[in-house]
């Protein structure tokens, strides 16, 4: 997994394996790319990979490039994180013929539970975006070349997905949400009083 700003950056990604591009700013699935030797997807659309490069050379770009793994048909697994408490989580599943899991582009989803290896992912990522302050976040999960979910993605900014997981569940996520969300800012103001900072 790594940041390509430069075509040199994804060609010697896309050296080592097939690759999913991820542009950094769009959400819902836009913009995914799949480069596959001298296959590239984009949208609906194949073009070589010349093509793409001609394509791209001159704009400003900037992708999370990441291996793509044969298991994405078993589902992208949205999991909702606020406070270090996870909400609950979805399955995402691409389309027929598809390898983009994004509902928005035809996926379809649906409860999921969270598995011991999720929770192992969490613990690990937790505290240092709570350093970092973020107190709401949405992790990504996809199934491994070998077998296990893997860590696809970190998502602080178009988390989504809590509605559709209260739905599902029948839970009041949303006043959940809003009472961890209310607690993280009396703790963060308990914090500053005891330690004399305005």
């Amino acid at each position: 997994m790594e940041i390509c700003k430069s075509v040199e950056q994804i060609e010697a990604l896309q050296n080592k394996f097939p690759i999913i591009l991820k542009p950094l700013r769009e959400y819902g699935g836009n913009g995914l790319i799949k480069i596959d030797g001298e296959r590239v997807w984009e949208g609906g659309e194949e073009v070589s990979f010349r093509e793409f490069i001609e394509k791209i050379m001159d704009s400003d770009f900037e992708y999370l490039g990441v291996k793509f793994l044969k298991n994405v048909h078993l589902g992208d697994k949205r999991i909702v994180v606020i406070n270090g408490k996870i909400m609950g989580a979805s399955l995402r599943r691409p389309a027929a013929g598809s390898w983009i899991c994004n509902v928005a582009m035809g996926g379809s989803s649906g409860y999921a539970e969270v598995d011991e290896d999720e929770e192992k992912i969490i613990e690990r990522i937790d505290p240092v975006l709570s350093n970092l302050g973020i107190v709401m976040y949405g992790i990504y999960t996809l199934v491994g070349d070998d077998g296990k979910r893997v860590l696809s993605e970190i998502n602080t900014t178009s988390i989504g997905g809590l509605p559709q997981i209260a739905n599902l569940t029948g839970r009041p996520l949303l006043k959940e949400a809003a009472d961890l969300i209310w607690n993280y800012i009396l703790e963060k103001k308990t914090e500053r009083n005891a330690t004399g900072i305005k």
